[in-house]
């Protein structure tokens, strides 16, 4: 989330499958880490649509709430 004039915006990024499912700096992956790191670098299109359908879904929900409580917090700080 970042401060805009009136408010605020919020984004979301995902990186799915290949060569993007890597731990920083090349270190190996062991035991469960690996299977779990192994089940994302699989993941297909349908998945992928899945969660944008899902991020919509929720950052839309926010929508609902966020604006009322980012105010709130914003006349608290002007006290």
């Amino acid at each position: 989330m970042r401060r805009v004039n009136g408010g605020a915006e919020m984004r979301s990024r995902f990186w799915m499958g290949g060569s993007h499912v890597a731990p920083r700096g090349g270190a190996p992956l062991t035991g469960d880490l690996e299977k779990v790191a192994e089940g994302v670098r699989d993941l297909g299109d349908a998945q992928a649509r899945a969660m944008v359908v899902h991020c919509s879904q929720e950052m839309n929900h926010l929508t609902v709430f966020l604006p009322d409580i980012f105010d709130e917090f914003k006349r608290i700080e002007q006290e």
